[in-house]
């Protein structure tokens, strides 16, 4: 129920569907995976970093991690993604 589908979970991110938190720390697996910059807090930085980065991988722009469902584009369902975990641990 964090946005991401099981397959992209399991394969990419390395975190269990089953669980919201996989590692045990004090931040969820979405907003880990939302936080773009890796520092466990979701803000305006992120949401700018997935919108430079919008357009298909066979763009010079596309960053894969911008890329949060992995479906080959980086667009708004991406930059929803990010803005729905808002926040910090």
């Amino acid at each position: 129920m964090n946005g991401l589908t099981d397959g992209v979970e399991v394969r990419v991110y390395a975190t269990d569907p089953l669980s919201s938190n996989t590692d045990g720390d004090v931040c969820g697996d979405a907003r880990e995976v939302a936080s773009v910059d890796a520092n466990t807090t979701v803000n305006s930085s992120d949401l700018l970093a997935v919108a430079l980065a919008f357009g298909p991988k066979t763009t010079p722009g596309y960053i894969a991690d911008m890329d949060m469902n992995k479906n080959g584009v980086v667009n708004s369902t991406d930059l929803l993604f990010v803005a729905s975990h808002f926040g910090s641990c």
